[in-house]
């Protein structure tokens, strides 16, 4: 299965050669690293990370209703 990059606009390559990272959408993270001659680029899903963000903060709300956790 063949893979094409996206386009990034001049302020997302600015951010991305800057800061070396870029958040693309909610789920996507550009990364970057100068080799000879530019930069490599790839990309990384955060997909299972957001979700278990998500998880940890909807078990401490329960925990804080239940009052087992005191803040």
């Amino acid at each position: 299965m063949p893979y094409s990059a996206c386009p990034l606009d001049g302020a997302a390559l600015t951010q991305l050669q800057k800061n070396r990272h870029f958040q693309l959408d909610d789920d996507t993270l550009l990364h970057a690293s100068p080799i000879s001659g530019g930069y490599v680029v790839w990309q990384e899903d955060i997909t299972d990370i957001n979700t278990l963000i998500q998880e940890l903060g909807q078990t401490g709300q329960e925990l804080r209703e239940r009052n087992f956790l005191r803040l």
